[in-house]
């Protein structure tokens, strides 16, 4: 370690080493952006298909299966008070509002997760311009109460 160090101490002490260090740093910050970058576009990609699935889940299956617990209720009501299979179809009507209402609560939780996903890019977004901000609140005097 203290052989790393003093290797590191000599080479910045040069003209040519401080530039090679520069780069080297401005290297490291251009591969730090271009992985900010990808996990950015990740998490885009990843609500994307959250944000599909669920508008899928609502317009596709959702909405269809009301359509078909409403004609299976238009259906029972055709049916006598007395009859057995009217009490058997109502409960099964009640059986499939409730898979509804579990599917709905589902398609809302996803959508949901794809609202919590939304800070993890934002920081990422800040944390890159954070030394912009530092600089341009040093200068202008004015702080800035967003974390």
């Amino acid at each position: 370690m203290r052989a790393c160090l003093l290797w590191l101490d000599s080479m910045l002490a040069s003209p040519c080493g401080l530039a090679s260090a520069a780069a080297m740093l401005a290297l490291l910050y251009a591969a730090l952006r271009w992985r900010l970058r990808r996990h950015a576009a990740r998490l885009e990609a990843r609500q994307a298909a959250r944000e599909r699935i669920a508008r899928e889940l609502h317009d596709n299956l959702l909405q269809g299966t009301q359509a078909v617990i409403l004609h299976f209720h238009n259906a029972s009501m055709a049916l006598p008070a007395e009859e057995p299979a009217r009490a058997a179809m109502l409960r099964a009507l009640d059986a499939a509002d409730r898979m509804l209402a579990e599917g709905r609560d589902q398609a809302q939780a996803l959508h949901a997760a794809t609202l919590d996903a939304e800070p993890a890019c934002d920081t990422c977004w800040r944390w890159r311009w954070m030394p912009w901000r530092r600089r341009t609140q040093a200068r202008s005097g004015i702080e800035d109460a967003a974390p």
